[in-house]
Parts: C-alpha cells; sequence; structure tokens
C-alpha cells in the first residue's frame, strides 16, 4: 500500500516530515468536518491520506537543501518548488483518488493565484488542497531556517492572509474549530522531540 510506504520512507530520511505529516492529517480532519458536516465533498479517510502523502515528492529534494540553516537561494527554493509535480508523478500509476492527488499536486496554490506549481486561484484549488492543515502546521513547528510561531501569532498570521493566501471561508472554519485544532498543537508542542 503506497500510504504505508511512504511513512516508513520518511521516518527514515527525515523523521520531521514524518511528525508534520500526520499533523497535518489530524488538522484536515478537523477542519473538513467543519467545511462539509455531511462528507459529501472531502472524504475524511482520502483527506487523511493525501494529508500523509502531501510531501512525498521532497524525496527528490536534497537533504541539504530540505535542512539548510537560512534561506534558500534562488536555485534551492526553485528545487523545492518542484515536490509537488514530483509527488504528483511518484503517485499517479499507484492510485486513482481525485482527492489525494489533488493535495498533492495543488497544496502550495495560494487563493490569489501567486502559488506554485500551476498558479490555481480561488475556487479553481480543489477544496481538499485548500484546506490550511500544512500551512498552520508548518507556521507552529520549528524549521531549519526559523523559530516556530506561536499558536496565536500563526492565527493572525491566517487572519491576515485569508483572501490572499488562504481561502477566506477555510481560514472561517479554522476560527470555529480552535479549540479542537489547539487540542492538536498543544499535544505536539508537550510531546518529547
Amino acid at each position: 500500500m503506497p500510504s504505508r510506504r511512504a511513512r516508513q520512507c520518511s521516518r527514515g530520511r527525515d523523521p520531521y516530515t514524518h511528525e508534520h505529516s500526520e499533523r497535518v492529517a489530524r488538522y484536515a480532519r478537523i477542519l473538513a468536518a467543519a467545511l462539509d458536516e455531511s462528507a459529501e465533498l472531502l472524504d475524511p479517510d482520502a483527506l487523511k491520506l493525501a494529508c500523509e502523502l502531501h510531501d512525498v515528492g521532497k524525496i527528490g529534494v536534497p537533504d541539504a537543501i530540505l535542512n539548510k540553516v537560512g534561506r534558500l537561494t534562488t536555485a534551492e527554493f526553485s528545487q523545492v518548488r518542484k515536490h509537488p509535480r514530483t509527488g504528483s508523478r511518484i503517485l499517479e500509476p499507484l492510485l486513482e483518488h481525485a482527492t489525494v492527488l489533488a493535495v498533492v499536486a495543488w497544496h502550495h496554490e495560494r487563493w490569489d493565484g501567486a502559488g506554485y506549481p500551476d498558479g490555481l486561484a480561488g475556487d479553481t484549488i480543489p477544496l481538499a488542497a485548500r484546506v490550511v492543515a500544512d500551512a498552520l502546521d508548518a507556521m507552529t513547528s520549528d524549521r531549519a531556517y526559523r523559530p516556530a510561531r506561536t499558536w496565536e501569532e500563526a492565527l493572525q498570521q491566517m487572519r491576515v492572509l485569508a483572501g490572499s493566501q488562504f481561502d477566506p471561508g477555510v481560514v472561517a472554519a479554522l476560527e470555529r474549530t480552535e479549540r479542537e485544532l489547539r487540542e492538536v498543537w498543544e499535544e505536539q508542542a508537550r510531546s518529547p522531540v
């Protein structure tokens, strides 16, 4: 099964990526329930798998770039920007699930069209790929190039970026589910490194 294999790869190569993917999946399930109570648009199981696999394309990015302390060069960032397409190419022959492939391909698209790899905007970005779980976890996690933001700082940043980077409706769902999401974040913050 692709999800188990991808999880094994991420655990062995980069424990942060594995833990990040697990948290993103938990955040996404909470947000999906708020966005689509009937689960007609967002299948929770497919969304969980999509979140676990969303960064699989980083297997094509050298560790020196993924773990670099400090700002990436233009060339290095160009390599990082390839990971959604790489992930799609890896997964397309293995599974035929539109939600999973959409999240892997378009989780770095922006509501205003300034994202990558395809510059999709607004509702042309599939709803599953607009769920802000990846960004929320990235903001609240330490990275090699910067410390984590506090929970409050991350929420404020999401509010500020609603309508530009993020779908305003998804940010509204984040506001409605903030207590549940914060519990996941607090659990992660308490766990040993």
